[in-house]
């Protein structure tokens, strides 16, 4: 299968280097506007500008701004394409509902980027919940913390192409309550934001009650020294708790947001990462060997719950969603 990725910043880099490695896909081409500076990155691969340079495709991944998602999508699947998009899906309900509907149009399959799932920390804990090991869910926190936008990155902070904080940060964790413990009735958020030195710091808090009765915490923040991120799941039975800093093998910060870009470090040491993973899973998924273990109806309702936390922390008052499908209210194993 020929493969091309769209975009050229970290998220295609990372997926430049798993995919120059896999015998199942053949990578055909680059597409970015910066073509020059990008030479040296991509090295033998072609680098071009428009999907219609690259005349036999059968995958696009989609590693570009969250603003741009829909514009690729739709270029992608007239082309047959099936289709990997990053995290967000799109930048609002409407245009994500777009984006499906183009993809049924095309016969294409849609595959976001909710790379959380594949994290074994979180993973794991989501069978243990459908297993019972915790009885019934009663408090969900959750938490999520990296550096303020800057530099290349800069972009997150127009919400007008990033949705900002709650679409772009908590939406990690808002799909994985939602694919583990199910449908929300209605949630309240709280969000401060300050802007110095060219970064613009964020927090926000999400409180999220759900069909099935539990209580969720969902902190966010883009204002952390290092990237950061627990859970504590609690049960009338139990408790599973984790956190990203007692894992980490390699430690080092740094004052200068330059040098931090300059000194990123593993910080799993898994033989294969989640991205790996994920990735792998979708190949699998496109080649008719495995079904998607994520649906786009999925990371559409993911963006609901991050619109909804939008309005609230906008508005002052809670957003109810509705009370749904309460598909998910079962704790055995499926």
């Amino acid at each position: 299968m020929n493969i091309a990725i769209v975009g050229s910043g970290h998220l295609a880099k990372r997926y430049y280097s798993m995919l120059k490695t896999k015998e199942e896909v053949t990578l055909v081409g680059i597409i970015s506007r910066q073509i020059h500076q990008e030479r040296s990155e991509f090295k033998m691969t072609p680098i071009v500008t428009s999907l219609e340079e690259l005349p036999d495709l059968d995958i696009v991944v989609i590693c570009t701004p969250t603003f741009t998602h829909l514009n690729w999508i739709e270029k992608a699947a007239a082309r047959g394409a099936h289709i990997i998009c990053e995290k967000p899906l799109a930048l609002s309900s409407e245009e994500a509902r777009v984006a499906i509907d183009c993809c049924k149009k095309a016969g294409v399959h849609l595959l976001v980027g909710h790379t959380l799932r594949f994290f074994p920390e979180y993973k794991s804990a989501r069978r243990e919940v459908l297993n019972g090991k915790i009885g019934r869910p009663g408090l969900i926190r959750m938490s999520r913390a990296t550096r303020a936008p800057a530099g290349r990155n800069a972009w997150y902070k127009d919400e007008s192409k990033s949705g900002g904080l709650f679409l772009d940060l908590a939406v990690h964790d808002l799909d994985w309550i939602h694919w583990t413990f199910g449908n929300v009735e209605r949630l309240t958020a709280k969000r401060v934001a300050k802007d110095e030195e060219g970064s613009s710091y964020s927090y926000g808090l999400i409180i999220l009650r759900l069909v099935s009765g539990a209580i969720c915490h969902v902190e966010v923040s883009w204002a952390a020294n290092e990237f950061q991120t627990s859970f504590e799941l609690t049960g009338d039975r139990g408790l599973l708790t984790s956190e990203s800093a007692n894992r980490t093998p390699l430690k080092l910060t740094v004052r200068d947001q330059a040098e931090a870009k300059e000194a990123l470090l593993p910080t799993t040491i898994l033989a294969q990462s989640p991205y790996e993973t994920q990735l792998n899973h979708f190949i699998r998924v496109i080649g008719g060997q495995e079904e998607s273990c994520i649906i786009p109806d999925e990371a559409l309702y993911a963006i609901e719950m991050a619109e909804a936390a939008i309005k609230s922390s906008r508005t002052g008052h809670a957003v109810t969603l509705g009370k749904g499908d309460p598909h998910y209210e079962r704790w055995t194993a499926e």
